[in-house]
């Protein structure tokens, strides 16, 4: 799935998160049984795919935490979004 700027993202109800002493994440989508670990960055996308925030608006709140440019963001938000089928996007829902 193409995550446009005006994208919003919704995260699959079937997924666990559960946050780790390191601060990384680990997300069980409970419909495959499958696990995957993340970032702390990573999570904060996961969790602001809530079905209310656009893309664009998710990689502008991780642009005012990270000093990062703006398009180095938004290419780690999109291939979160994209590659990451247990983050909850890829073949969920999208608006």
């Amino acid at each position: 799935m193409n995550f446009s700027p005006e994208t919003v993202p919704k995260r699959c109800a079937g997924v666990i998160c559960e946050h780790l002493p390191d601060g990384s994440t680990l997300l069980f989508d409970r419909r495959n049984r499958n696990s995957i670990a993340v970032t702390q960055s990573a999570a904060m996308v996961w969790e602001a795919c809530d079905g209310s925030r656009t893309v664009a608006s998710i990689v502008a709140a991780l642009f005012e935490i990270y000093e990062a440019p703006e398009d180095v963001v938004a290419a780690d938000v999109a291939s979160l979004l994209e590659d990451t089928p247990c983050a909850g996007t890829a073949g969920c829902a999208a608006a």
